[in-house]
C-alpha cells in the first residue's frame, strides 16, 4: 500500500513535471528554476519531495507558500508562479476562467479528509462518537491502531447503539474490522440494524 507522502510525491512530481517541460520544449535542456506556489498545509511534504526531486531531476524547484486565497491573489497581480498546490478547486478554476492558466494543466494532486481528532481517546462528541468510532467509520486503520493502544474505550456505544465494530461492518472498513476483532471488540453487541454480522451481511 502506497503511503501519503509517496501518493503526494508522485502528485507532486507529475505536476511540477508540467511546469519543467515548458522549458524543454523551447530548447532549453539545462537545469531551470520552476517557481511553485504552494498551501500552507503542504509545507512538510512539499519540503521532502522537493529535495528527491531536484536530486533525481537535476532541476531546482522554489518553493512559495502561503494560503491559497493569499497565493491566488499575488498570481492575480502578475507573481510569476509555474505552479500553484491549492488547497481548494475554486481559485485554480477562476485562474483558468481568467486566462492566467491553462486548462490542460489542472489537476487534483491530493484529497483532503476531515477526522475528529482529540488527544484524549476517551473524550466523546456531541453525536456520542468517540475517536476510535470515527477513525473505525472512515476507515483510517492507522488511527484505529493509535487508539488502540492508548486504550480507546471499543465497546462505548454512540446513541444509536452502535460500536466502533458495528460502524466499521456498516461502511466494509475491513482493515479497521480486523484491528477491531484482534483487540477483542465484541460481535454480539447490537444497535437498530442487528449486531456487526448482521450489518457486514447487508
Amino acid at each position: 500500500m502506497r503511503s501519503q507522502v509517496g501518493r503526494q510525491r508522485v502528485a507532486w512530481q507529475s505536476v511540477v513535471a508540467l511546469a519543467l517541460a515548458a522549458f524543454v520544449t523551447m530548447g532549453s535542456a539545462h537545469a531551470e528554476t520552476a517557481l511553485v506556489a504552494a498551501a500552507s498545509n503542504f509545507s512538510e511534504a512539499a519540503t521532502r519531495i522537493t529535495d528527491d526531486f531536484e536530486i533525481e531531476s537535476g532541476h531546482q524547484i522554489k518553493v512559495s507558500l502561503g494560503s491559497t486565497g493569499k497565493l491566488y491573489a499575488q498570481i492575480v497581480s502578475g507573481a510569476p508562479f509555474e505552479v500553484l498546490l491549492a488547497a481548494d478547486r475554486q481559485r485554480p478554476g477562476r485562474l483558468v476562467s481568467d486566462g492566467l492558466a491553462r486548462p490542460e494543466t489542472r489537476r487534483t494532486y491530493a484529497i483532503g479528509r476531515l477526522v475528529l481528532w482529540s488527544a484524549d481517546p476517551g473524550r466523546v462528541a456531541k453525536d456520542g462518537r468517540t475517536p476510535i468510532y470515527a477513525a473505525a467509520e472512515g476507515g483510517n486503520p492507522a488511527c484505529v491502531e493509535l487508539l488502540l493502544a492508548a486504550k480507546s474505550d471499543i465497546e462505548r456505544r454512540r446513541h444509536d447503539r452502535s460500536t466502533p465494530l458495528i460502524v466499521a461492518a456498516v461502511f466494509g472498513r475491513a482493515d479497521a474490522i480486523e484491528l477491531l476483532l484482534a483487540a477483542g471488540a465484541r460481535l454480539r453487541p447490537r444497535d437498530s440494524d442487528g449486531t456487526a454480522l448482521d450489518n457486514a451481511r447487508k
